[in-house]
């Protein structure tokens, strides 16, 4: 495989994810800012083949970057055009055959993007063919992106901002016109927000302590049957595709019976995180959804017990941006052993490790991933199987939400 394949969303102005870029490095051995058309071609050879487009962006559009060599060898029309954008790196030069390249893959229906774009006269030609430019905001000051958006106002392109890191960016933004948007912000807290009422909050942290600290099957199943709502929803996900269950579980006693203690209160973790999040994006839950499976799949030769410990600290690891808390804060309320608030909090110990390599993964942060999972005598095949496993569990397991 000697590939990292990662993903990140593409939001519309509405919140809703449009699209994921592919993030990738085509392995240990190579330099890690590469992007090369060996590297291009490694990933996409394994997006579309090995991994399959529909579990790496769970049927959505796939930002695909694409060097001169393979935009002029006309290799991009070996992609589906209903389900890619074409990106033109930032350091491909508008010569006449990459303009016409363009302009013939337009032709046959592919939507195409400018990367990193700075606007420069000898770009032109290409934002007359161009659907998509993509503004980086570390590249370009707050004061001037006004003046960019002028000079490609006649060109009609859908704007794309990169690298929206915070709330307050995503709204600048918003207020100046821009149509898309890329990055982490949504999983960030907005601590300088004025915040919610917390006595919903507190209530449901309440029931979610009560969960994680239950030591007895009869005592978990007495919490559970007196929370209808709760009940409920923990036999609808069971019940869901996730499962594959043959039959149907019917009762809270018959689904502790069934998965045990360790499983139920995996899943049920995952319900009131849910709840406290109600009025959070789409988004954040199925991120929090793919670092709790990516670190289970990781601790799984270490037995359930420790691979439900390593779920819940992925899944807990977005618990700040729920809460629009600091990490430190959001936590305290549920009773952690200290090995986990150590891991969240510090990425200290085994499974702290392992959160932190998940989270340089998120970014592609490749060197980073690589140093770690050396480390840790993890194979980037294990790390990018992992990966893309959650990543699919995690959209079938949100299906059961929708």
């Amino acid at each position: 495989m000697n590939v990292f394949l990662a993903r990140q969303p593409i939001f519309d102005r509405q919140g809703e994810v449009v699209a994921y870029e592919l993030l990738y490095r085509g392995g240990a051995v190579e330099n890690a800012g590469q992007r090369g058309a060996r590297a291009t071609a490694q990933v996409l050879l394994n997006t579309f083949g090995t991994f399959g487009i529909e579990r790496v962006t769970g049927g959505k559009r796939a930002f695909v970057n694409l060097t001169r060599s393979l935009l002029v060898s006309e290799y991009a029309t070996l992609l589906p055009a209903a389900q890619v954008v074409i990106e033109v790196l930032e350091d491909v030069e508008p010569d006449e055959a990459v303009v016409g390249a363009c302009r013939s893959l337009v032709h046959q229906g592919y939507t195409l993007a400018l990367d990193d774009f700075v606007f420069q006269p000898r770009f032109v030609p290409l934002l007359e063919v161009v659907q998509i430019v993509k503004v980086d905001l570390n590249q370009i000051p707050a004061p001037e992106l006004a003046t960019q958006i002028a000079l490609l106002a006649p060109y009609r392109c859908q704007l794309l901002a990169e690298k929206v890191e915070t709330q307050a960016e995503h709204q600048t933004t918003l207020d100046l016109g821009f149509d898309l948007f890329q990055g982490y912000y949504f999983a960030r807290p907005s601590l300088l927000q004025q915040r919610r009422e917390p006595t919903a909050s507190l209530a449901v942290m309440r029931s979610m302590r009560h969960v994680l600290t239950a030591t007895q099957l009869d005592e978990m199943g007495a919490a559970i049957g007196a929370d209808l709502a709760l009940s409920y929803r923990l036999l609808r996900l069971i019940n869901s595709a996730a499962f594959g269950l043959i039959q149907e579980v019917s009762s809270v006693r018959q689904a502790l019976a069934l998965l045990g203690l360790v499983a139920v209160k995996k899943w049920l973790a995952l319900i009131l995180l849910t709840e406290v999040g109600s009025d959070k994006p789409v988004e954040l839950l199925r991120l929090a959804l793919t670092r709790g499976r990516m670190m289970e799949l990781l601790a799984q030769n270490e037995g359930k017990p420790r691979a439900a410990q390593a779920f819940t600290i992925g899944l807990f690891s977005t618990l700040d941006a729920f809460l629009d808390q600091p990490m430190a804060e959001a936590i305290a309320p549920l009773g952690f052993p200290e090995e986990n608030v150590e891991a969240i909090l510090h990425h200290r110990g085994p499974l702290g490790r392992l959160l932190a390599i998940l989270l340089a993964y998120e970014r592609a942060d490749w060197p980073a991933v690589a140093a770690e999972a050396c480390s840790l005598s993890l194979s980037e095949e294990a790390l990018t199987s992992a990966y893309v496993a959650a990543v699919e569990w995690s959209e079938t397991t949100f299906g059961a939400w929708e």
